[in-house]
C-alpha cells in the first residue's frame, strides 16, 4: 500500500473504532446484541499485503479498540486470529488473479452476495471468539451462540449500510 492509501486507511479505521466505542457499545440493544465493526477495517485489507503486515496491523487495530473499553487483549486476540482466517480464506477461495492484484475487497468490486458470504463468516468468527473469550467458559454455550448469531446479524447490516454508503468504485489497480 503507498502511503497515501496507508493515510487513508488510518483515518477510516480510528473513524470505525470512535464509532464502535462511542456510538455502538454505548447503546444497549439486548443482553444478546453487541455488534462489533471496526473489523471492517481488515476486511478491507489489500488481498496480496504481506502476511506480517497484516498481523501488526490487526493486532493494532485491536489493542486500540482494548484500550478504549479496557478489555486487556481480547480484541486483539481476536483481531490477530481474524486476519489469520482472512489469509486462510483468501488463499483457498478468493480468485488467484484477485489475489495477485492490489485490490481491497469492498462491496464495490465484488458482488453483492460474495460481499456478503465474506463479511458474513468474519463476523460470525469474531463474534464467536469474542463471546467465548469474554466468558472464559463453554458453560453458556447457548447464550455464546445467541450472541454471537444476533451481534453477527446486525454487523453484517451495519457493514453492509457502511459499504453502500461510503465505498466509491474504485479501479482494480
Amino acid at each position: 500500500m503507498s502511503g497515501i492509501r496507508w493515510i487513508g486507511f488510518f483515518f477510516t479505521s480510528l473513524a470505525l473504532v470512535l464509532l464502535q466505542v462511542l456510538v455502538i457499545d454505548q447503546i444497549g440493544i439486548s443482553r444478546f446484541i453487541h455488534p462489533q465493526i471496526y473489523f471492517l477495517a481488515l476486511l478491507g485489507l489489500p488481498v496480496n499485503m504481506k502476511h506480517w503486515v497484516t498481523y501488526v496491523v490487526a493486532f493494532a487495530l485491536g489493542i486500540t479498540v482494548d484500550v478504549f473499553v479496557n478489555t486487556p487483549g481480547l480484541h486483539a486476540f481476536v483481531c490477530t486470529l481474524m486476519a489469520f482466517s482472512r489469509y486462510i480464506y483468501l488463499s483457498n477461495f478468493a480468485d488467484k488473479d484477485w489475489i495477485a492484484s492490489n485490490v481491497r475487497p469492498t462491496l464495490s468490486n465484488t458482488d453483492v452476495l460474495s460481499y456478503l458470504l465474506y463479511s458474513g463468516i468474519f463476523s460470525l468468527l469474531f463474534h464467536f471468539f469474542f463471546f467465548a473469550l469474554e466468558n472464559l467458559s463453554f458453560a453458556h454455550f447457548d447464550e455464546i451462540l445467541l450472541s454471537t448469531l444476533y451481534s453477527s446479524s446486525i454487523s453484517v447490516l451495519l457493514i453492509l449500510l457502511i459499504q453502500f454508503t461510503f465505498s466509491p468504485r474504485e479501479s482494480n489497480e
